[in-house]
């Protein structure tokens, strides 16, 4: 589905869906940056603009998908956010993001980001509970999401290969608090 916009009023960061014609070179190259990718399943590969419009389309074209460029009203277009894996009988999803630009990491964007998309996937989808999982190294992923309000679920021990060795993935959780239990 084509994500909605979303804005909260005097907020710097806002998500805006994000659309095929809003690849550009600086996109692909953060997407073609090893530093920006390392933890991603995207890191070990080029990425070209043909598979980003691909990739987009399936997105927004998906009944369990958001996709949402994460913006600044000082840097513009800064990162993605992707709500993925919506399941109705349970009510959850999961997040995943990513700060393109380096030089604005450790600011608090990611987490303003998964604030708003948590806040959209609990009011308007209803939505029992989001997770997250995120490489052990990639500590600025980890502090975004705690910082978010979110909680260490599990430690997936040696799960995936990084840089040579196995490493292990957190596992991060946030429940619904506001909503009526059925």
């Amino acid at each position: 589905m084509i994500a909605p916009e979303i804005k909260i009023p005097n907020k710097p960061t806002y998500l805006m869906p994000f659309l095929p014609l809003d690849i550009t070179p600086i996109y692909l190259a953060w997407l073609n940056d090893k530093e920006i990718t390392q933890f991603t399943e995207i890191a070990k590969t080029k990425q070209s603009a043909e598979d980003c419009r691909d990739y987009v389309t399936k997105s927004n074209s998906s009944s369990d998908e958001f996709l949402w460029r994460i913006v600044t009203e000082t840097h513009g277009h800064v990162g993605n956010i992707r709500l993925s894996g919506l399941s109705s009988p349970h009510q959850r999803g999961e997040l995943a993001l990513i700060i393109g630009n380096t030089n604005l990491h450790g600011k608090g964007i990611g987490t303003q980001a998964i604030k708003l998309a948590t806040m959209y996937a609990f009011n308007e989808l209803k939505l029992h509970k989001i997770t997250a999982g995120m490489y052990m190294p990639n500590e600025g992923s980890y502090k975004a999401f705690l910082n978010a309000g979110y909680h260490l679920e599990a430690t997936l021990k040696d799960h995936v290969l990084f840089n040579g060795h196995f490493t292990d993935v957190y596992k991060v959780a946030c429940f619904n608090q506001y909503e009526q239990n059925l």
